[in-house]
């Protein structure tokens, strides 16, 4: 299809737009996600935790399911697959201008949600990392240590846990 995009299918194009702004909406909403996650973390809240990786995920299909509408509509306007670029010399000028802003506001929310992700990878694998070791250090006996024969009736050894059988 070659030159502006009929009149009727500029209501399609104003879709596109608005699905580009619930991306770039969604896309806020995850980069708020990804920063409450750290907070939890640093604050060692298992539960808030939680909370935030289901957002995460929820976040995530919503964010999915909208831009395969967004492919969908596009490809409305054309025979094929369309780029938002491709799409933009189609339209009318004042229409082009509202997708490009578009366009560029998912672009520059879409790299500042990267780059959150990236710290979150990084702060995860640290704690994970951090909390190996403390295990580590808890389950290893002290140097000189000798470990038990057992537990409950005729254990020697002062070492170990003591384990409440009746509970």
């Amino acid at each position: 299809m070659d030159g502006l995009v009929a009149d009727g299918d500029q209501e399609t194009a104003k879709r596109i737009i608005g699905g580009l702004t619930t991306e770039a909406g969604l896309l806020r909403e995850l980069r708020a996600s990804l920063l409450e996650q750290r907070e939890a973390i640093a604050n060692d809240d298992p539960v808030a935790l939680e909370g935030v990786i289901q957002q995460i995920g929820r976040t995530l299909v919503a964010l999915g399911e909208t831009r395969r509408e967004r492919v969908r509509t596009a490809a409305l306007l054309s025979d094929g697959p369309v780029s938002l670029v491709e799409l933009a010399t189609r339209l009318q000028p004042d229409l082009a201008a509202s997708l490009r802003a578009a366009s560029q506001d998912v672009h520059h929310v879409a790299t500042s949600a990267a780059r959150d992700l990236a710290v979150n990878q990084a702060v995860l694998r640290r704690a994970i990392e951090t909390g190996e070791a403390s295990l580590q250090r808890l389950l290893t006996l002290p140097e000189g240590a000798e470990p038990t024969a057992g537990y409950g009736e005729g254990a020697t050894g002062g070492a170990g846990l003591l384990l409440n059988q009746r509970a």
